[in-house]
């Protein structure tokens, strides 16, 4: 899986923490009689939960690595936050075409500090 894949689920993870944890609320509610099958509930969600903010920690760590702060927003605002490439654009202060730029090299700098640490 390519790094732009890998962003693009940032925000989807961040949905699906919010969807596990509501269900997990309900799930209380719903089992709160039966501790047994409350607590073999509670454990799937909470581990489901934690995989997944596994996964978006590390790509957070990842982009808080890169040196350029409008690289790390731009990234940030776009797949943690899930905003349109024009609402992007505004936040940084670019045109659409530049932002599509500072995309590309912030993808390349994203790459290159991931193959720096693999090595």
């Amino acid at each position: 899986m390519d790094f732009k894949q890998r962003l693009e689920e940032l925000h989807t993870i961040g949905l699906l923490m919010a969807s596990f944890e509501a269900e997990l609320k309900k799930d209380r509610q719903l089992y709160g009689f039966l501790p047994s099958a409350l607590a073999n509930v509670e454990q799937a969600h909470l581990k489901r939960i934690e995989e997944l903010q596994g996964q978006q920690q590390a790509m957070l760590d990842l982009i808080s690595k890169l040196d350029n702060p409008t690289y790390r927003r731009l990234l940030l605002e776009r797949y943690q936050n899930g905003k349109s490439w024009k609402d992007v654009a505004n936040l940084i202060g670019y045109s659409l075409p530049n932002t599509y730029r500072l995309h590309k090299k912030a993808l390349e700098c994203l790459e290159n500090i991931n193959e720096q640490e693999a090595s």
